[in-house]
């Protein structure tokens, strides 16, 4: 099973401390879905929009960086809207700037 890391680009270094992690403990790389990381990512001359469209359908497990960054960014909302729909099983990791009691947390699909 694919684990796709969905993450605003600003807190990549936290994505790819997850991806270590990941790796660390046995997972392939080729099960890792992280964009920040040229070997993780879109593939060269694929569309990002059809690609991750692709990768979601197929319904990874999906583990939410969830930051202040992610809901300022409209294409982690499609990301999350997206695997949302399909109903992909789900992980959520905070950074530590993240605020639990956020509106935006509160409100939203994964927060409910």
């Amino acid at each position: 099973m694919k684990i796709f890391i969905s993450h605003s680009s600003v807190d990549a270094a936290f994505g790819n401390t997850l991806v270590n992690l990941l790796t660390g403990v046995g997972i392939r790389d080729n099960e890792v879905i992280f964009t920040s990381n040229v070997a993780y990512g879109i593939p060269l001359g694929k569309s990002i929009f059809d690609w991750l469209k692709n990768q979601i359908k197929e319904k990874p497990y999906v583990i939410y960086l969830l930051s202040p960054s992610y809901y300022s960014s409209v294409a982690c909302l499609n990301e999350m809207g997206a695997a949302w729909i399909v109903e992909n099983d789900h992980t959520i990791v905070f950074t530590p700037d993240f605020k639990i009691n956020s509106p935006e947390f509160q409100n939203g699909a994964l927060g409910a």
